[in-house]
């Protein structure tokens, strides 16, 4: 179920920060409750700033989200106490597993939830690996064949760099009102507003008219053969016409 909230870029951060936090809670009963908080707010501070400081978007270059990774981390080495070092190293570790592709949305596709469960794992992992002395590269980010430079050379430093550690960017993302893709929601809010006023059934409605921006309409409105019959759960969840 797409639940979580939404925020620059689609970036989804607690789809990827939470579940990771709640799995190590629940490993180590010693973790209070201010600290998951803690741990959270800082983790998904960093992936919306990382997300935000992309200037292209997903839909134009098909790599998506691919810095989800380092929220799980974050998320994972607060939690799991690990010093200055250590936290390093596991970002280092942690762009070993950097990924993310948005042709799952193009097909509808499982591997919608399944890459959010890849990225939460592997910040698990690069933060265990580097509890046990596990190293990785220092520079991950700016380094001469860092992140930035190999995967997303058009960016904005200050989107991530201004105010961190004073001003949490958390506050800019939205809570999903329905478990669907964020595009339909305006037509759902629409149609019970309608429906509220109007005291309607489905069968009373003989067609509908929504205009959508072309980039909206073409998450949740094309393909068509896929998108106005969809056949699956995943395909109606960016399904605006079903």
């Amino acid at each position: 179920m797409t639940t979580y909230e939404i925020g620059i870029n689609g970036c989804h951060a607690s789809a990827y920060d939470v579940p990771p936090a709640l799995a190590l809670a629940e490993r180590d009963r010693s973790i209070t409750g201010g600290e998951l908080l803690s741990a959270l707010a800082t983790a998904i501070d960093l992936h919306i700033r990382l997300s935000r400081s992309i200037t292209t978007n997903a839909i134009d270059t098909g790599r998506d989200n691919m810095v989800a990774v380092w929220g799980a981390t974050a998320v994972s080495a607060k939690l799991l106490r690990l010093d200055e070092e250590k936290t390093r190293n596991a970002f280092g570790i942690a762009y070993a597993h950097a990924a993310g592709e948005f042709q799952m949305y193009e097909e509808g596709a499982h591997t919608v939830a399944l890459q959010q469960g890849l990225r939460a794992r592997s910040g698990v992992e690069s933060a265990l690996s580097a509890m046990v002395g596990f190293n990785g590269p220092r520079e991950p980010f700016f380094g001469k064949y860092g992140f930035y430079k190999a995967f997303e050379p058009d960016y904005d430093r200050n989107m991530l760099m201004d105010k961190l550690g004073s001003d949490y960017v958390n506050a800019s993302i939205s809570f999903k009102p329905w478990p669907s893709c964020r595009a339909m929601h305006h037509g759902i809010d629409g149609l019970l507003q309608l429906r509220e006023e109007h005291d309607f059934v489905g069968d009373d409605v003989v067609s509908i008219e929504l205009g959508l921006n072309q980039r909206a309409g073409s998450v949740v409105a094309e393909p068509r053969d896929q998108k106005w019959n969809p056949a699956d759960p995943v395909v109606a969840r960016f399904s605006l016409p079903s």
